[in-house]
C-alpha cells in the first residue's frame, strides 16, 4: 500500500446526539468552520490543506442560504478546485424513498448539481440503498457510490473495505466504494475511541471536542507510536487488500456524528509525510479516491448486480402511525403536478411542492431517535426527536391537504359548497383508479344519502361514518368502539360513496340526492364478477377466496397464519433487544389476538364482513374486509387501537398467498425487482421496503397486494432480525410489519394510538402489472 486517503466529513444524523433541529444548525455552522481551517492551512502542502466532504446535499444547500458572498465564492472554488466535495444525495435515505419522491427531490436538487456539479453518492451509517437509484445517478454526472457502513446491527455483501461495479436495472453502472465505518480514519493510528462514556449532548459543558493535541498528535514520539499502530492494522486487518491506494473516512471523534471539522488532521498529515512515514497520507474526498482507484485497478474489479436491501429498514416501522401517514402523503404529493394541471392552477404551487418533498423526505431521512432512546425513553431527548420527527410527518400531511384545497379552489368548475348540490371526481393519476370519494356531512345544506351520475343516471348510495363531536353527550345515541367513547355524543362526520373505475385524467359530475336506500347484510358466502368467498364465522376469518375468472382459490392450504390475521411476535428474556441487534438466538413466542366476534355489514356497493378480536397490548382491533361490486379488487382495513408497552414486539398481518410457480415483485424507485433474483447477493432477506406493494406474478394468475401503510414485510415466513440474507422465496406468503419497536436507537415503546391500515388486493388472469389498480387518489370537489 502506497498511499491511504484519508476524508474527512461530519456525519450528519438529525437527532441521534442533540435534537433534529439543532443538528441543522451545527452543520451550517461547521462548513464555516471548514472554511476558515482551509485559510488557516492554505499554506500547507497540498495533501495536507484542510479537505472537507459535505455528506448530503441539504448541508450546503442551507449553508448556502445564510453565507454571505465572499463566503460563499471561496466555497465554490474549493468545490471547483476538488478540495471541498459535496455529496448527490440530500440526505441519508432509508428505503421508505419512493419514486415519486425521489424524482421530485432530484428536482429540487438542481441548483445544487448545476452549481457544484457532484460526482459520489455519500451514504453514511444505513447498510443499504435502492438501486433504482443508479439510473438517474448516473444521467446526472454522479459515477460513484461511497459507502460508510455501519455493521452494528446490520450486515454487508462483501468483507470491507471493497470496490466493485454496482449494475442497474437498466444496465448502468457506478463505481461503488463499500467502505469500512465512518470513524475509521482514527482507528488506523489509534486503539479504542477518544470518547469516554456515553454520546455527549453540544449542551453539556463537561464534555468536549479534541483540542490541541488530544488526537492526530504531530510531535515525533506520538507520529512514531502512531506508524507503529499502523503497520499492526495493516499486517493483519489488511494482509489481502489488493490495491495500492486505501480511502478510509474519518470524523471529529467527540460524538462521531454531527461534529466539527478536526483541523489536527492537516497538522498531522503535514508532519506524517515529512518525516517520510510509509504510506504516505493525503486529506481527500470520495471523488478525488474513487478516480484514483478507477485508474488504478478499474478495469478488473468485479461487477455486482441488484438492489441493496438495507438491515436498519425495520427502523421505520418504530413510528407505525407516522409513517402510514407520510406514505399517504407522498401519494397526495406526486399527484399534485398532473392535477393542477388538469384543473387549471396557476403554477404558483410548484415552489411550495418543492419544500413539501423536502420535507417528507426528511422524515425518510435514516435517523429514527437519539442514541439513548430505548433506555431512557421519557428523556427530554427522546421525547422531543419523537416529537420533531413525527411532526414532519404530521405537518406534511396538513401542508399536502392545504395545498390541494388551494388547487381545487383556483379551479374554473370550483363552487363553493353552500351554493351547489353537485360534485365533480378527478383521477389526477396515471392509471385506472376507483376508491372511497368522502364529502363532509356537517357541510350539507340539504339531506342527502346518494349521489347520481349526470351524465349515466346511474345512483351510489352513501354511507356515513359517525365519529365523537363537540356536543352535550347524549347516551341514547349509538356509540361504535372508540377510546375514549364518553366524552362527547358521536354524529355523522364524513359521507362517502365509493366510485366505480376512473379513467386516468379523466372526471365524472354527480348531484346528491335524498332516495330510498336499502341496507341488507350479506351472506356469509357470496361473489361478484371478480371474487368468491366463504366465512369461517368461529373463527373469523376467510375460509376460502376464489378469483372467478381464472376459477383459482387464493388462499394457501398450508398456511400457519389465517388470511389477515394479526400476528405477535414477543422476545422474552432480559436485554432481548440487544441479543436481535447481534441476530443471535433469541426465544421467541408468536401469538394471535383472541377472536371475538364476526358478523357481516352494510356496504354502500358491495358486501362487508366484520372481524373484532383482543391482545392484551391493544384495547381492541377490528378488521374490515369490503368487496366492492364494482372495483375489481377487494380491501382489507384493520384497526388497531393501541396500548403503550414497552415490551419488544412485533406485530404482523399474514397473507399466505396461493400462486403456483410465482415470482416475488416489488418496485424500486419504479423499477421491477424480482425478490431474490434481482437482489444483490449477501443483503438483507429478514424484510423488504416494498413501500407501494408487492406482486406475485404466476403463468396462470397473478396477485398484487397494496402496502403503502405497512411498506415493510417479510417473504415466505416470519424472519425478523434472525439473520437471513436475499433468497428467493418458495412461496407466496406476505407478513407485512405493522409495527416493530426492537431497534435500541429508534423510539423504543409501542405508542398508544389508533392506528389504521389498509391492504388492497388485485388479482388478474396470467401475468399481470396489478398494483397500479390499487392506486388510490380520487380528488372531489363541488362545482357547478
Amino acid at each position: 500500500m502506497k498511499e491511504i486517503h484519508l476524508i474527512h466529513h461530519t456525519h450528519a444524523d438529525y437527532g441521534y446526539t442533540d435534537l433534529p433541529s439543532t443538528s441543522f444548525g451545527f452543520l451550517n455552522r461547521y462548513l464555516h468552520d471548514a472554511l476558515a481551517i482551509a485559510e488557516r492551512t492554505a499554506d500547507f502542502p497540498e495533501p495536507a490543506c484542510m479537505h472537507y466532504t459535505c455528506e448530503i446535499g441539504y448541508q450546503a444547500e442551507d449553508f448556502l442560504k445564510g453565507a454571505s458572498a465572499e463566503e460563499q465564492a471561496r466555497f465554490d472554488a474549493l468545490v471547483q478546485s476538488g478540495q471541498f466535495e459535496v455529496g448527490a444525495m440530500p440526505f441519508h435515505t432509508t428505503a421508505l424513498l419512493g419514486d415519486a419522491e425521489w424524482q421530485a427531490l432530484l428536482e429540487r436538487s438542481t441548483p445544487v448539481f448545476e452549481r457544484f456539479s457532484p460526482r459520489t453518492c455519500f451514504q453514511n451509517d444505513i447498510n443499504g440503498l435502492p438501486w433504482g437509484l443508479i439510473p438517474s445517478l448516473k444521467a446526472r454526472g454522479v459515477k460513484y457510490v461511497m459507502m460508510g457502513i455501519n455493521t452494528y446491527s446490520g450486515g454487508v455483501p462483501r468483507k470491507p473495505p471493497f470496490a466493485f461495479w454496482w449494475e442497474g436495472p437498466d444496465g448502468s453502472r457506478l463505481l461503488t466504494w463499500l467502505g469500512l465505518h465512518y470513524c475509521a480514519g482514527y482507528n488506523l493510528f489509534y486503539d479504542g475511541l477518544w470518547r469516554v462514556g456515553p454520546v455527549p449532548g453540544f449542551a453539556d459543558v463537561w464534555f468536549n471536542p479534541p483540542g490541541g493535541r488530544e488526537i492526530f498528535d504531530e510531535t515525533p514520539a506520538a507520529l512514531a507510536a502512531a506508524h507503529e499502530h499502523l503497520q499492526k492494522v495493516l499486517a493483519t486487518d489488511f494482509a489481502d487488500y489488493p490495491h495500492q491506494t486505501l480511502g478510509v473516512q474519518v470524523t471529529n471523534m467527540w460524538r462521531m456524528d454531527n461534529d466539527p471539522p478536526c483541523e489536527q488532521l492537516c497538522h498531522f498529515v503535514k508532519a506524517w509525510n515529512e518525516a517520510g512515514y510509509s504510506p504516505s497520507l493525503r486529506l481527500s474526498t470520495p471523488a478525488r479516491f474513487l478516480a484514483q482507484l478507477e485508474v488504478e485497478a478499474g478495469a478488473s474489479l468485479p461487477v455486482i448486480r441488484g438492489d441493496w436491501g438495507e438491515w436498519w429498514a425495520d427502523g421505520v416501522t418504530s413510528m407505525p402511525t407516522e409513517t402510514a401517514l407520510a406514505q399517504r402523503t407522498k401519494e397526495l404529493l406526486a399527484d399534485i403536478p398532473s392535477a393542477a394541471e388538469l384543473l387549471g392552477s396557476p403554477a404558483h404551487w410548484k415552489c411550495r411542492l418543492a419544500d413539501l418533498w423536502r420535507q417528507i423526505g426528511l422524515y425518510t431521512e435514516h435517523t429514527f431517535s437519539s442514541f439513548n432512546s430505548m433506555a431512557q425513553p421519557y428523556h427530554p431527548l427522546t421525547m422531543g426527536g419523537w416529537a420533531q420527527k413525527a411532526n414532519l410527518a404530521y405537518q406534511s400531511d396538513e401542508d399536502a391537504r392545504v395545498l390541494q384545497a388551494t388547487i381545487i379552489r383556483e379551479a374554473s368548475s370550483y363552487v363553493p359548497f353552500s351554493r351547489t348540490r353537485r360534485l365533480t371526481v378527478l383521477n389526477p393519476g396515471k392509471e385506472t383508479r376507483s376508491g372511497w370519494v368522502e364529502i363532509s356531512t356537517a357541510a350539507l345544506r340539504q339531506p342527502a344519502n346518494a349521489v347520481r351520475d349526470l351524465s349515466s343516471g346511474e345512483i351510489f348510495a352513501m354511507e356515513e361514518i359517525v365519529e365523537p363531536v363537540w356536543s352535550a353527550p347524549d347516551p341514547n345515541l349509538p356509540r361504535p368502539f372508540e377510546v375514549p367513547d364518553d366524552i362527547f355524543s358521536f354524529h355523522p362526520s364524513v359521507s362517502r360513496f365509493f366510485s366505480p373505475p376512473l379513467a386516468a385524467g379523466k372526471s365524472r359530475r354527480f348531484e346528491l340526492i335524498q332516495t330510498e336506500v336499502k341496507k341488507h347484510h350479506p351472506p356469509s358466502s357470496g361473489a361478484n364478477a371478480d371474487f368468491a368467498w366463504e366465512w369461517d364465522e368461529a373463527s373469523g376469518l376467510l375460509a376460502s377466496l376464489r378469483h372467478v375468472p381464472s376459477a383459482h382459490e387464493l388462499i394457501a392450504a398450508d398456511a400457519l397464519f389465517g388470511f389477515g390475521r394479526p400476528v405477535f411476535e414477543l422476545p422474552q428474556g432480559f436485554g432481548a433487544r440487544e441479543t436481535l441487534m447481534s441476530r443471535s438466538p433469541c426465544e421467541t413466542i408468536c401469538e394471535t389476538p383472541r377472536f371475538l366476534s364476526w358478523s357481516p355489514a352494510w356496504h354502500p356497493q358491495g358486501a362487508r364482513y366484520v372481524s373484532i378480536w383482543e391482545h392484551p397490548h391493544c384495547h381492541r382491533i377490528e378488521q374490515s374486509w369490503d368487496f366492492p361490486a364494482c372495483a375489481g379488487r377487494i380491501e382489507l382495513t384493520t384497526t388497531f387501537w393501541l396500548k403503550e408497552t414497552f415490551a419488544p414486539q412485533t406485530i404482523y398481518l399474514a397473507f399466505p398467498l396461493h400462486v403456483p410457480d410465482s415470482e416475488a415483485v416489488y418496485y424500486s424507485l419504479g423499477r421491477r425487482t424480482r425478490v431474490g433474483a434481482d437482489q444483490m447477493p449477501g443483503t438483507c432477506g429478514e424484510y423488504h421496503a416494498v413501500n407501494d406493494g408487492v406482486e406475485f406474478v404466476g403463468p396462470e394468475v397473478s396477485i398484487a397486494l397494496g402496502t403503502v401503510d405497512t411498506p415493510l414485510g417479510c417473504f415466505e415466513s416470519i424472519a425478523m432480525r434472525n439473520g437471513r440474507v436475499s433468497f428467493t422465496p418458495c412461496n407466496a406468503h406476505f407478513y407485512p410489519v405493522v409495527t416493530s419497536n426492537y431497534w435500541v436507537t429508534n423510539f423504543p415503546h409501542t405508542k398508544a394510538a389508533k392506528l389504521v391500515v389498509r391492504h388492497p388486493i388485485h388479482c388478474e388472469k396470467g401475468l399481470s402489472h396489478g398494483l397500479g389498480k390499487l392506486r388510490r387518489g380520487l380528488w372531489a370537489y363541488p362545482s357547478e
